[in-house]
């Protein structure tokens, strides 16, 4: 299930997104057109959304399984 199909209007900004198309997705989030951005490892070094009420951070682990 993704947040789409629960109806949320959410994109994802990523590694291998344009930063063209990564400023686009931001500056839709600022203006209330997205819900939701979804951003594994990419805004971890400080980017300015004083638009968001709330931010959920979560990290996978990277330690191998033995």
């Amino acid at each position: 299930m993704t947040l789409t199909t629960l109806g949320l209007r959410a994109e994802s900004v990523h590694s291998r997104l344009a930063m063209a198309d990564r400023r686009e997705v931001l500056r839709r989030f600022a203006e209330g057109d997205l819900q939701v951005i979804s951003a594994p490892r990419v805004l971890d070094e400080g980017v300015d959304v004083p638009e968001a009420d709330l931010a959920v951070i979560i990290g996978a682990s990277r330690s191998a399984a033995r």
